[in-house]
């Protein structure tokens, strides 16, 4: 597939979601607080993660460019779908966490602080990076390709200690948003008739 067409998937399916997740920041009400979980609790704060958790940025692009042709149309689906209902939790039942202070040490907490002053706090639960990480992690998936989902599932589980090392989710609301990006995915794949692609993957 010619480099623009994956470029026009990407857009079309990136740029809805990120302004469902920034129009969070003027929902109203007072937000439920995500309880801090065990697992929370053995992964402790530290904003030398915020590396990489920036790796989301790249990976998205990534795996448009380099995901089978047949997996951009259910993953550009599943984007939109995830970012929707996503957006109308935000809405209707604002959520954040308990923001540790950052210390502005280096060059680390510098950018941790950045990230943190330019994201919306009312938006945790779901966890949309989690969606779209999920997504993008079963688009790349590929039956036979042992070594590329190797390392896939590998990124993914990084990205996903990150998130919660940095604080920017907990375990609850990135469990969330884990299982709406497998369900979007599924039934994206329904809906364009795919499932055998869905299936053959894994």
């Amino acid at each position: 597939m010619p480099f623009s067409r994956r470029l026009i998937f990407l857009l079309c399916s990136w740029i809805p979601a990120g302004l469902i997740y920034f129009a969070a920041a003027f929902g109203t009400g007072s937000a439920w607080i995500v309880p801090e979980t065990k697992i929370d609790l053995v992964i402790p704060f530290n904003p030398k993660g915020i590396w990489l958790y920036l790796l989301f940025y790249l990976f998205i692009p990534f795996t448009f460019f380099k995901a089978n042709k047949l997996s951009l149309k259910p993953m550009s689906l599943a984007f939109f779908a995830s970012a929707f209902i996503s957006g109308i939790l935000f809405f209707t039942f604002p959520s954040t966490i308990i923001y540790p202070a950052v210390e502005l040490s280096d060059l680390s907490s510098e950018v941790m602080n950045f990230v943190a002053q330019t994201d919306t706090p009312l938006n945790c639960c779901p966890s949309l990076h989690g969606s779209l990480i999920t997504i993008c992690s079963i688009g790349l998936w590929q039956r036979g390709k042992r070594i590329r989902n190797l390392i896939t599932l590998c990124i993914t589980f990084i990205m996903f200690y990150a998130i919660i090392q940095t604080r920017r989710h907990l375990f609850f609301d990135l469990g969330a948003g884990i299982m709406l990006g497998s369900f979007s995915y599924w039934v994206s794949c329904v809906l364009l008739k795919r499932t055998k692609v869905f299936v053959a993957e894994f």
